[in-house]
């Protein structure tokens, strides 16, 4: 079997994303003013929020990033840019699929959860679908029980 990806992010609008930026432009910006005019505590400040800001909105898809990948040895859920577990199917007991979540319960250790609430109702319908499917598939493959659907 082919690893496989479920991308479960909610985009952000674009406006969303030119907020932050332009925030840290003007932050920048402000600071520099505020140090050539002989403010420097105002400066300092402005000139440490704003690249904050401006980091926030360039990398905010990877920072808003909620991803399964089904391994042919694991199941990873990737939640924001440096949270991502990996469980071992071998160590999966059941997976119960409800309306809004997925609870993976694991034999040792503590059970994780999918939250698909997150998404629009019809993003929802479209992904939940194909995202039953391939998750079941790889369980029932790997012995793994599957509850709901």
């Amino acid at each position: 079997m082919e690893d496989s990806k479920i991308d479960l992010t909610v985009q952000a609008p674009r406006q969303f994303r030119v907020l932050p930026v332009t925030l840290g432009v003007l932050h920048i910006i402000g600071g520099i003013f505020f140090l050539s005019g002989g403010n420097a505590y105002f400066g300092f400040l402005n000139l440490a929020i704003g690249p904050m800001w401006l980091l926030w909105g360039l990398f905010y898809s990877r920072i808003n990033r909620h991803m399964i990948v089904i391994h042919e040895g694991r199941l990873e859920i990737c939640r924001g840019l440096f949270r991502t577990r990996r469980i071992p199917w071998t160590s999966i007991s059941e997976i119960r699929f409800e309306s809004t979540r997925m609870e993976i319960r694991v034999s040792r250790g503590k059970s994780a959860t999918v939250k698909l609430g997150e998404m629009s109702n019809s993003a929802n319908q479209t992904i939940r679908q194909e995202f039953v499917s391939k998750i079941r598939h790889f369980a029932e493959a790997n012995g793994v029980s599957t509850v709901g659907g």
